[in-house]
């Protein structure tokens, strides 16, 4: 595991402006979590495990021109990955 001091060297800060209600949602899920696990998430977990879902679902920004088509390809890798997990399921 890395020491402190290597793992500092890796983190970046990001600022990002958001929404009041996109700031809710994301409280939302640190305190679902809080009220279900006992731990609360702190929304730069919550943030983290948005970009690596993203990464992992293969996203990437290629032809992409805009929020909106952005969201329609995390949309679609999501609900790709549920139909191929559910047909594993069954």
């Amino acid at each position: 595991m890395k020491n402190r001091a290597e793992r500092q060297k890796l983190l970046s800060r990001v600022i990002t402006f958001l929404t009041r209600d996109e700031i809710d949602f994301i409280d939302k899920i640190g305190k679902d979590s809080l009220f279900s696990t006992g731990t609360k998430l702190p929304r730069t977990k919550v943030l983290e495990a948005i970009v690596e879902a993203c990464m992992k679902a293969g996203i990437s920004g290629e032809n992409i021109h805009s929020k909106e088509e952005l969201m329609n390809k995390i949309l679609e890798a999501t609900a790709k990955k549920a139909l191929e997990e559910k047909s594993l399921g069954t």
